[in-house]
């Protein structure tokens, strides 16, 4: 590689410029919610969560503290043994 493509190759990236996206949150629509979906409660918004299975129940509340971000808790009791049954 001769002296003028191996300058050209370096500097090429300092000629690159930055680009800027911009993002915006807006509040979900009530019919969309779901508890299981990858979106906040929302802003003072609150939400309580059962599960139930085999061997146990779960039960997790989520508050919504603003459009960004939640905080919560998730409790889980077993009632059964996990273990494989064999023959």
């Amino acid at each position: 590689m001769d002296g003028g493509a191996l300058a050209l190759a370096l500097a090429w990236p300092l000629a690159s410029r930055a680009q800027i996206a911009e993002t915006s949150i807006q509040p979900m629509p009530e019919a969309n919610w779901s508890a299981t979906a990858g979106r906040t409660v929302g802003a003072g918004s609150s939400m309580l969560q059962a599960e139930a299975g085999w061997p146990g129940i779960g039960f997790t509340y989520l508050k919504g503290l603003d459009e960004r971000s939640d905080v919560g808790f998730h409790v889980g009791l077993n009632y059964g043994f996990e273990e494989p049954r064999i023959g």
